[in-house]
């Protein structure tokens, strides 16, 4: 829904836009590609690592690995095939490769909800995540090799440079095996700053030990990708999974931590969708930079949407070509796994956060570098961000649409009336530990009923028996000599089936021998027993006298008053 928000906004946008969201829209076009990767990535792949089961990731670890490198190399080279002889540009290899490995990466966002809601199996769980957490890194060490030659093809200095299979060797194991080296240090020492902040009851520390997990994340990115030319991806990636290995017990509010993540992990992804679906709509509509575009450049029309579906089809085709042809490996090594956890895993192999945002660094960084120079801009921007945009789209609508039924076809979700029939046992679970801490407050006189079945809905129904049960067991939990009976006429004419009180006491003395007997108490207030009035006065009688004498009897009545709201007859909200 916010990329398709997104896209409707680039659609209408223009380079002279006058209203200020589309005025906003063009500057956000325009964003830095290294900019973009260093405000999105940090955050989206620290909340990854740092969320992940970590015992079943190591598990699982080398298949994963099977998952995350070889078959996005099968993956990019078959889709690469694919956008140099089926699609009708002219793409150079190293374009069809970055194409191929963007494409090749998989975003759990939209399917990891779904798997959790539906119950499915935490081994199918485990290889989603995990393959998309480890694939961010290959895909990226993909992406950033043949970037490179595709850039040296403008012919600008210093933009890109040739890369021979020597060097190409080289540079992949210097950017995976530093970005391994960086994370390992920086998530050392994070887990020696998280240990000194150690203080689980000063606030000011638990908001520390967050913020120097924001500082880690984004410093461990910047230093690996910008500073030392190795893979940032993987180096947030390790350092983030170091913090959770060593220090998830030093950490004072677990939860704090954990929601200051998730919520900054679903504002940059909204963001990130939304800005992807800005730059896919205007390119749809050609509006910014109209000006690249002359009479005799091949826009892309209505009669090329045909490719856009054939390129959809082809990546499912491609996705299940992949895990069926590793499948033998992977069912013997780490958790294994079976047949219809691989049909699953072939058709939900999304598009989403991260292929956006390296699709939006390569239109960025080829945009800054050629100055807007149509010649040297059309062979990207008119195909290959348009049909990463509509992959993208696709893979979450229909894919994203469907794969709760095909789970639950593939018999790898929880049955519902299971499901339902959990989901009943908790709530029954609740009202009874409710009702035994309600009849714990009752026995120290200190609730009335009408105030809190209002904040407590459900406990607006209870019934005569469930009222017991939770006296009961009250009483078997609580010592001899701190027992109270509980004062239960709170509660009387709010039951199922409207007890009396002489009922109640009854059944309360029947089962407690151990107290005395109370006397009954009448449901009903006799004014004149609590105060009854002086018919002696006689008009010789001085005016203070009656004065006070009237001021008794409504303080009486106030109390009088006050007793049926405490004994629950008295309803304040009608």
């Amino acid at each position: 829904m916010v990329f398709l928000l997104g896209a409707i906004i680039g659609y209408f946008t223009t380079s002279d836009s006058t209203d200020a969201i589309m005025e906003s829209a063009s500057i956000w076009i325009d964003i830095n590609g290294q900019v973009l990767l260093l405000v999105f990535l940090p955050g989206l792949i620290f909340l990854d690592s740092y969320t992940i089961n970590v015992h079943l990731f190591f598990q699982a670890f080398w298949q994963l690995i099977n998952f995350a490198f070889l078959m996005v190399l099968g993956g990019a080279a078959l889709t690469a095939v694919f956008a140099k002889y089926v699609i009708p540009s002219d793409w150079s290899w190293s374009l069809c490769i970055v194409f191929g490995a963007i494409l090749s990466g998989t975003d759990p966002v939209a399917v990891s909800g779904l798997l959790n809601a539906l119950g499915a199996p935490p081994r199918l769980s485990m290889h989603v995540s995990g393959e998309s957490l480890l694939n961010d890194g290959s895909t990226v060490v993909l992406y950033t090799i043949f970037t490179s030659l595709y850039y040296h093809e403008f012919g600008i200095t210093g933009f890109g440079r040739e890369i021979d299979l020597g060097e190409g060797i080289k540079l992949f194991f210097q950017l995976a095996f530093g970005g391994v080296a960086i994370g390992l240090v920086f998530g050392i020492a994070t887990v020696f700053f998280i240990h000194v902040l150690n203080r689980r009851l000063s606030a000011e520390e638990n908001v520390f030990q967050v913020v120097t997990t924001i500082c880690s994340a984004y410093l461990t990115y910047f230093v690996a990708e910008i500073l030392c030319n190795s893979s940032g991806i993987i180096a947030t990636l390790v350092c983030g999974l170091t913090i959770k290995v060593l220090a998830a017990t030093m950490i004072n509010d677990t939860d704090l931590t954990l929601h200051f993540w998730e919520v900054t992990g679903q504002l940059l992804t909204t963001l990130l969708f939304a800005l992807g679906g800005l730059l896919w709509g205007n390119i749809v509509s050609h509006n910014v930079y109209s000006q690249l575009y002359t009479a005799d450049v091949n826009r892309f029309g209505s009669d090329d949407f045909g490719y856009l579906v054939l390129l959809y089809l082809y990546l499912i085709l491609v996705r299940f070509v992949m895990v069926f042809v590793f499948y033998p490996l992977t069912k013997r090594i780490g958790l294994g796994t079976n047949k219809k956890e691989a049909v699953f895993m072939g058709f939900a192999g999304f598009r989403g956060a991260v292929g956006i945002a390296l699709s939006l660094s390569l239109w960025a960084n080829v945009m800054a570098a050629t100055d807007h120079d149509r010649s040297a801009y059309e062979s990207y921007r008119n195909d290959c961000g348009l049909l990463f945009g509509f992959v993208a789209l696709l893979t979450l609508l229909i894919n994203g649409l469907t794969s709760g039924p095909l789970l639950v076809y593939l018999g790898l979700a929880t049955p519902q009336k299971t499901r339902q029939k959990v989901v009943e046992n908790y709530r029954q679970q609740m009202i009874r530990n409710a009702l035994v801490s309600y009849v714990n407050l009752l026995s120290q006189g200190r609730s009335i009923f009408c105030v809190v079945k209002e904040h407590i809905p459900f406990l607006g129904n209870i019934t005569f028996q469930d009222l017991m049960k939770a006296v009961n067991e009250h009483k078997s939990n609580t010592p001899n000599y701190l027992y109270e009976t509980p004062n239960i006429e709170n509660v009387a004419s709010y039951l199922d089936g409207r007890r009396s009180i002489a009922e109640l006491e009854h059944h309360l003395v029947k089962d407690e021998p151990r107290k005395t007997h109370r006397s009954k108490r009448s449901s009903a207030v006799d004014f004149a027993q609590i105060f009854p009035l002086n018919e002696s006065l006689t008009q010789d009688d001085s005016y203070e006298e009656e004065l006070e004498e009237r001021l008794n009897f409504i303080e009486a009545l106030r109390y009088a008053y006050h007793g049926q709201i405490k004994k629950g007859k008295i309803n304040l909200t009608n």
